[in-house]
């Protein structure tokens, strides 16, 4: 940034005696600048369509929650490091990527159930009161939508993914839930364009797959 100035430019600053003033002039764009472009590429994003792919076939732990859609995020906040330290207890190990399952989604009273999930390939144990379970994810067709980017774009990207199953040869399955899959996320990268989730549609069989 200093080197920008000439050698005589920085003497005859020198012996005028504003050079530090000027130096410091100059760090304080440059750092602006590298702050500013920190930022747009903090805010980058894409939107992949994936097409039709088989996901399930492993054993998960979950619990289940309703609240306020606007305390969605607050909830799944908490559930996920409970679930972690349920597994943790039991001295079993998180084999996947954590996600959560929409079950309901209501607009007229602004609520919401879900259940925040963590899967694990050990043997555990579960209470009979406990409001941690487990249970298996059975395999089947899904439509697969990457989100890279932060949450943010999310609406988008599920926007995105129901055109996407409008035009496919495959229906979508009612008697199953959409869920979000986070690949990777704030636990693994401060920074939210190299966050990856995924969006599953569960569809219905079909002996052709477009």
């Amino acid at each position: 940034l200093v080197t920008n100035l000439g050698f005589s430019e920085k003497a005859s600053l020198f012996f005028k005696g504003d050079s530090n003033k000027d130096i410091e002039t100059h760090f304080e764009v440059a750092l602006k600048r590298l702050d500013s472009l920190i930022v747009a590429q903090m805010k980058d994003y894409s939107v992949q369509d994936d097409g039709v792919v088989t996901f399930g076939g492993f054993n998960y732990v979950y619990t289940e929650i309703t609240c306020a859609q606007n305390d969605m995020n607050k909830e799944l906040e908490k559930a996920y490091p409970r679930l972690k330290n349920f597994l943790k207890s039991q001295n079993a190990k998180v084999s996947g990527s954590t996600f959560h399952i929409y079950k309901v989604w209501d607009e007229v009273n602004k609520t919401t159930t879900f259940t925040a999930c963590m899967p694990t390939n050990d043997t555990i144990s579960i209470a009979p009161e406990s409001n941690i379970l487990k249970t298996l994810f059975p395999k089947g067709l899904y439509h697969k939508t990457t989100l890279k980017g932060d949450y943010a774009n999310l609406f988008e990207a599920w926007t995105k993914s129901d055109t996407a199953v409008s035009k496919l040869q495959h229906k979508e399955d009612a008697s199953k839930y959409p869920l979000e899959v986070y690949a990777v996320g704030p636990e693994n990268s401060e920074n939210p364009a190299l966050w990856v989730t995924y969006i599953l549609k569960p569809l219905k069989p079909s002996d052709t797959i477009n």
